[in-house]
């Protein structure tokens, strides 16, 4: 029960409302999380989800999670999404061609991120949406960071990029960071 409250208390602190200005386009982050999202085949061991956790759509940013060992995924989603395992990522990274691609939307301006295609041609969007540290929000638009649900220690495993490294696996905030999450689901 304890760990429940807090993993409550962490994910309320952490987790952001999306960038949109429009109210059409505003949801809570709660009803963001509710969204079922569809689910790309990039030709990889798992299918990938076409957008972020708490994302209302493929360019939205998403929510910021806490590095925590609960399955934010799984308890938000469930039917089989979870977060993905760090050799998933690397599969994602080693077996996809990457590209810099910016977005000039209408409502949020400009949103950096990656293209990231399958052999099969399949591809998804990965914003740059930066990090959340003490409820600051951290190089938005330059650099991204995505969780694992692997730990070394305390620490979750976490696969970032700036403007100089594209692929960096290391080992996140501790409890005290939040990320990304793009989650993932085996294939059936």
């Amino acid at each position: 029960m304890k760990k429940l409250l807090f993993f409550l208390m962490l994910l309320v602190g952490c987790i952001s409302c999306t960038n949109q200005t429009t109210e059409q386009q505003v949801l809570s982050s709660t009803e963001a999380e509710k969204i079922i999202t569809n689910e790309v085949d990039l030709g990889l061991s798992v299918n990938w989800a076409d957008r972020n956790l708490g994302a209302a759509d493929t360019l939205d940013l998403g929510g910021y999670y806490p590095f925590i060992k609960s399955d934010t995924v799984s308890a938000l989603w469930g039917n089989g999404w979870r977060k993905p395992t760090s050799a998933e990522m690397l599969e994602l990274t080693n077996q996809c061609t990457w590209k810099h691609h910016t977005y000039i939307d209408q409502y949020r301006n400009h949103i950096n991120g990656y293209i990231v295609t399958g052999k099969n041609g399949n591809s998804i969007f990965l914003p740059s949406a930066g990090m959340k540290i003490d409820g600051v929000i951290y190089y938005n638009g330059n650099e991204g960071m995505y969780a694992t649900s692997n730990f070394y220690g305390s620490n979750c495993r976490t696969f970032s990029w700036n403007s100089e490294i594209l692929f960096n696996y290391d080992l996140g905030l501790s409890e005290i960071g939040c990320s990304s999450i793009r989650p993932v689901r085996d294939k059936k």
